[in-house]
């Protein structure tokens, strides 16, 4: 206890040693640390993907229950919902809602029309909805009911694939975070090596014939590299 003070203080020497041997410790288990976090990392995309899946899934097998209810055609806007909450709230006062108004119907008026066209618009979306499915077809709508199906069960495959793969690298003692990488790497094909690049064949450059001598396959002119023959001259 260290005295001559206005309150009680205490003060505790602790060890070097026992301070190098904590400090060692968290500085060791940053790489753990660093694992966990990649694992978590792994686990929360793989849980995204696992309910989109089954969320597509369900799509498929509720469709008709899906197609059958009926269309939202009214809800209100955010200004609508604060012209209510005041006007409850000027109810709940004692004032009349409409009292500032010339006849007392004004606000509830603007309401309404604003309701009406938010109605209109919402018919004319549902009908242009309705003309969209009727020029589809039935066939069409099968064609995209199966590519969703296939899309979606060779998304769970991808899933289980990669949950395997991870599975089996991590008993064969591969960290974590690496094994992560592979199975990423092995679900999206990839496999890291860069194309070689082909050597371009100059045209200027000589080639050796049978004969020892050298044929120019260009000389810049655009014409062939063949030995230009003086005309002869017929006297």
């Amino acid at each position: 206890v260290v005295k001559r003070t206005k309150a009680d203080v205490q003060q505790r020497v602790v060890p070097p040693a026992a301070v190098a041997q904590w400090q060692a410790k968290v500085e060791g288990a940053e790489a753990d640390l660093a694992r966990v976090i990649q694992e978590e990392r792994y686990e929360r995309e793989m849980r995204r993907a696992e309910m989109e899946a089954n969320k597509m899934q369900n799509m498929l097998d509720h469709e008709a229950e899906i197609q059958g209810r009926p269309a939202r055609t009214w809800f209100q806007t955010e200004r609508q919902k604060r012209d209510v909450r005041s006007a409850s709230g000027r109810q709940e006062k004692g004032v009349d809602a409409g009292s500032d108004d010339e006849d007392g119907r004004k606000g509830l008026g603007a309401r309404g029309k604003h309701g009406a066209k938010q109605e209109a618009k919402n018919k004319k979306r549902e009908k242009r909805k309705v003309e969209a499915a009727e020029a589809g077809g039935p066939g069409a709508k099968r064609q995209r009911r199966d590519a969703l199906q296939q899309e979606t069960e060779e998304f769970s495959k991808a899933i289980r694939t990669t949950k395997s793969k991870l599975r089996s690298l991590k008993e064969q003692g591969i960290p974590a975070n690496k094994a992560a990488k592979i199975a990423a790497a092995a679900a999206s094909g990839h496999s890291g090596k860069k194309p070689a690049k082909k050597k371009a064949s100059h045209s200027g450059k000589a080639s050796l014939q049978a004969d020892g001598s050298t044929l120019f396959s260009g000389d810049g002119t655009g014409k062939s590299g063949s030995p230009s023959v003086p005309p002869k001259d017929n006297k």
